[in-house]
C-alpha cells in the first residue's frame, strides 16, 4: 500500500499523532523547573518526562480482553 493511495487516512494518523505531542508537550511544560543548579534535578526531569511518555504509550497500546 503507497502512502498516496490514502490520503484521508494519513492525515488523519498524523493529526491523531501530533495530538498526543502536543499533550506530552503541555505535560512536560508544566513540570517544576527551574535551573540545572536550582531544586529540581535534571535526572529527577528525565524520570518526569519518560513517565509521561510511557502514561501515553500504554494508553495507545490495545487492552487485551479478559478471557473467562
Amino acid at each position: 500500500m503507497r502512502k498516496d493511495e490514502f490520503p484521508i487516512i494519513d492525515k488523519y494518523v498524523v493529526q491523531e499523532i501530533n495530538a498526543v505531542l502536543d499533550k506530552i508537550r503541555a505535560e512536560i511544560k508544566q513540570l517544576p523547573y527551574q535551573s540545572i543548579f536550582g531544586k529540581v534535578s535534571s535526572y529527577s526531569l528525565l524520570d518526569a518526562v519518560i513517565e509521561i511518555i510511557d502514561k501515553y504509550k500504554a494508553e495507545s497500546e490495545p487492552q487485551e480482553s479478559e478471557e473467562v
